[in-house]
């Protein structure tokens, strides 16, 4: 309301009282009471880039009212014109995500109106040049033939999904190489070794935008041994066997051999070739040296898996020369690896129980490992026991505290693990495991020569905490003829190596 009746009354000394009534009339003042602003986001990277407009609000919506508008704490980076809010300056929305504005609004005859506003900057899709070029190749062969492929380019790029493609570099327009649109490298010439042993790819990849990243790589010509009566395979040679102290052949090991003058508490073992035969029969290739020589990776699968000690040779150190290249029939007999000391049979308390899958099946052929309750690794267990057709299994063990797992050498089950305390005089006969199936992974890639074709070799998969526990793929493939190959495997961590049977080509 505008208008109040105000009553005041008087009283004097003499006891007479005055009595008087007023009407007061308030006069309106206008004000402004509230400032939109249209929009409140803004695109990065753009220069007086509008933003929205701005419409005060009076309370005697007065539409002829003379405003002005004005930032406070301006930084320069933003104005006002006429009634548009303008980002003057670029925003890198990397940097600066949000602003905030004090707009103050004002018209004469009304009461000035500050109000804030937070902007948004909005992320605008940036072209970034490729960033990396990578080459992937194992030199060139001496008298390889033109036109081989020898390897392939990979450019790094910070854009998702950019389509790359590839050229010679500045300076490679008369390369002894060429390079393809999709990356892959190829000879031009056929190279000598004795005449240079190296040759330089100047190389490029551009994206979609025309934006371009160089290198320059230096590649290897292989010697071509035949050129010189040399050969590349090692020429000494040892041959033997390797088997258990029961007499049975131990068919997966690695043999090292160590330079007898390398004095290193770490030496780094010389480059040899072993090749595996059957029941334990190995062929060593090394060339003319004094060597050390040191088994490891030791184990068997059959009858139940068994990992052996690694050990040096116990005749010390061994000397192949050109004229006696090839040294006597050398056999080893490993020593089961065993961690805890053996004790008699009274000692010893029987361990057993089931392992079945989630809906009660028993699962044969799951090893049950025991470890001491405070070891730190499983690659040597101390027992072993193996499920049957009942998923029933069984070890001795000396009193103490155990840790209990269990193991699917075919990787298919997830692996469990108890620790229990085995006590004197009382046989734990419930010791109960239930899987569930693990999850899989796809392993592909391609088994390539240094010469940048197909081999002829096999890929094999190992445990990579206990390296010498070979993992069965669960399906795959390995085409010899292309050299690719994709396996499927249970989810985890290997090792992955390639290897040729035939003894051609190094590990």
């Amino acid at each position: 309301s505008s208008e109040y009746s105000v009553t005041i009354g008087a009283e004097f000394s003499d006891g007479e009282r005055l009595v008087s009534s007023f009407e007061v009339v308030v006069a309106n003042e206008p004000e402004i009471i509230d400032l939109i602003l249209s929009n409140n986001r803004f695109p990065e990277n753009e220069k007086n880039s509008p933003v929205g407009f701005l419409t005060a609000i009076a309370d005697d919506n007065n539409q002829d009212a003379n405003l002005s508008y004005l930032i406070l704490d301006d930084d320069g980076n933003f104005s006002i014109v006429g009634n548009q809010l303008l980002a003057v300056n670029e925003f890198d929305y990397e940097k600066t995500q949000q602003k905030t504005l004090e707009i103050q609004v004002s018209a004469t005859g009304y009461e000035t109106l500050i109000k804030n506003f937070k902007l948004s900057i909005e992320d605008k899709y940036e072209n970034q040049a490729p960033s990396d070029l990578k080459f992937f190749s194992a030199g060139i062969s001496e008298n390889l033939q033109t036109g081989v492929w020898i390897g392939t380019l990979l450019g790094v790029d910070p854009d998702p999904f950019e389509i790359l493609t590839y050229s010679l570099g500045i300076g490679g327009q008369d390369s002894d190489l060429t390079v393809s649109s999709d990356g892959k490298v190829y000879t031009n010439r056929i190279f000598d070794f004795e005449t240079n042993d190296s040759v330089t790819l100047s190389a490029r990849v551009t994206d979609g935008s025309g934006q371009s990243f160089d290198g320059n790589f230096v590649l290897d010509i292989l010697d071509d041994f035949a050129d010189n009566n040399q050969s590349a395979e090692p020429l000494g040679g040892i041959s033997g066997r390797v088997v258990g102290e029961d007499g049975l052949p131990v068919d997966h090991f690695e043999i090292l051999a160590f330079d007898a003058n390398d004095t290193r508490a770490e030496p780094v073992p010389v480059h040899t070739k072993l090749i595996l035969h059957q029941d334990g029969d190995y062929d060593l290739k090394i060339m003319p040296g004094r060597y050390r020589l040191r088994i490891t990776g030791a184990y068997r699968t059959q009858p139940y898996h068994q990992v052996f000690k690694p050990e040096y040779f116990a005749e010390g150190e061994i000397a192949i020369t050109r004229e006696v290249p090839h040294l006597p029939r050398m056999d080893w007999v490993l020593e089961q690896l065993r961690l805890s000391t053996e004790s008699s049979d009274a000692d010893l308390l029987e361990v057993n129980g089931t392992v079945l899958d989630g809906s009660g099946n028993p699962l044969e052929g799951i090893a049950i490992e025991a470890d001491s309750s405070d070891g730190e690794s499983w690659k040597y267990p101390i027992k072993t026991s193996l499920t049957n057709d009942e998923g029933v299994f069984s070890m001795n063990l000396e009193p103490g505290k155990y840790r209990f797992r269990s193991h699917d050498y075919e990787g298919k089950w997830m692996q469990a693990s108890i620790v229990d305390e085995v006590t004197k005089g009382i046989p734990i006969k419930d010791l109960d495991f239930e899987l569930s199936l693990r999850g899989r992974m796809t392993v592909s890639g391609n088994l390539m020569t240094t010469q940048a074709l197909p081999a002829n070799g096999k890929i094999s998969f190992w445990d990579w905490e206990k390296e010498t526990q070979l993992v069965q793929p669960l399906s795959g493939s390995h085409d010899l003829v292309s050299g690719q190959y994709s396996y499927e495997l249970p989810l985890g961590k290997y090792l992955v190596k390639a290897s040729d049977p035939r003894g051609v080509f190094m590990d």
